[in-house]
Formats: structure tokens, sequence, C-alpha cells
């Protein structure tokens, strides 16, 4: 039987971690045991789950019939990762706007563009191997296309790969267990290039800012 209770007393006090939390912790609870738990237990988790949301969002998760209480908490679990991906993305974006040279560049060396090919590689492999629709994967197989080749020019745009992360952050409520690797695999790349970027320029971007963000340290821990 899940503690509830030990949940509730171990949660951080900012809300939206103390959400993302929840989430992460009884999505892998349900995961593991989902064989064996009984309605009244999933019934009792997602109303917790969705307390919670409300509290943040102010808004409830759509309903579901009774008899689908566990999978009312994978639905609400995966809702509750694409909002947080979406404030993060939305945070990015308000930071680079608020900063002059938005739009700059990042030269890297051969070592960092080796490595940042395979990331996007893994990238589309994960795209590939899920659900989305062929439309959608195509969309995004040429969106990779197009960083692929941006990252060998001599100084690399910085401004199409935080939109990519916006386009991949949006269908990964589609991609299922194939998203977390597909995005993953991404913010790699962001944090080389990110990083490159503001020590060659001395933007007024903070890396230190921006990395934080797109990894959830603080935040999503």
């Amino acid at each position: 039987m899940f503690n509830l209770v030990e949940l509730v007393q171990s949660l951080p006090r900012e809300k939206y971690a103390a959400l993302d939390v929840a989430a992460q912790v009884i999505g892998d609870y349900v995961a593991s045991n989902g064989a064996s738990t009984t309605p009244e237990e999933d019934a009792l988790l997602f109303n917790f789950l969705n307390r919670l949301y409300v509290k943040v969002y102010n808004e409830r998760f759509e309903e579901f019939p009774d008899d689908d209480s566990l999978d009312r908490i994978r639905q609400i679990v995966s809702k509750i990762a694409d909002r947080r991906l979406d404030s993060l993305v939305d945070g990015l974006f308000e930071e680079i706007d608020r900063n002059e040279g938005a739009t700059g560049s990042a030269e890297l060396n051969s070592e960092e563009k080796g490595y940042i090919h395979v990331r996007l590689d893994q990238v589309r492999r994960s795209i590939e191997s899920s659900d989305l629709s062929d439309q959608k994967k195509n969309v995004l197989f040429k969106r990779l296309s197009e960083l692929s080749k941006e990252i060998d020019l001599t100084a690399t745009p910085t401004a199409r790969f935080f939109g990519f992360l916006s386009e991949l952050s949006f269908v990964s409520g589609e991609m299922a267990e194939n998203a977390k690797p597909a995005l993953d695999e991404f913010k790699s790349v962001l944090k080389i290039l990110v990083r490159r970027r503001s020590e060659q320029e001395d933007a007024k971007l903070s890396a230190e800012n921006v990395l934080m963000q797109i990894t959830g340290d603080v935040s999503d821990d």
C-alpha cells in the first residue's frame, strides 16, 4: 500500500516542485506495482494528484470513468510532465527575449560537433520509435536535418535549437516512453550550445540560469 502521508511530508514547499515530485513518485509506483494495486488505492492516488494539479494550475484534469483509475493516474502524470515542460520552454524564451543578441551563435570545435551529431541521431531514433503520426515524425525529421547542417557551420545559430525544444516538448505527451530519452538527448545539445555561446560572446544571457532551467536542477529534483 502506498504511503501517501510519507510522500506529503517529503514534498518540497514550492508548489510546482511539489507537484513534479508527487507525479514522479506516484508514476514510478504505478509503473512498478500497477498490476497489484487495488481500485481504491488507484482512486486515492489519482484524487491526490488531481487536487494538487488544481491547486497549481487552477483547473481540473479531465475526468475518466471510475473504473479507469489506473489509466487516469498515467494520464495525469503525463499531463503534469507536459505542463512542466511548457513552463520551462516559456521561461527559456522569456529569458532570451529579455536579452540582446538572443539570436546569436556558438562556435563549436570538432569534438563538440561530433558529440552533437550523435545526440541528434539518438533523438531521431526516439522519434522514429514513438507513436507519433508519420506527418509529425516527418516534420521533426526535417527540423533535425536542418539543425544537423547548422552544427557544421563555422558558427552555429542557436535560435532554431530552442525552437526545436518547443516543438519536441509539444508532442512529448504523444511519444509516451520515448519522450524522456529524446528530450534528455536534446537538452545535452542545448547545454553545449548555451555554454559555448556564453563563453564566446560574453552574452548577457546567463548560461547558469538557462542550464538550470533545462536540466531541472533545484525545482525538478
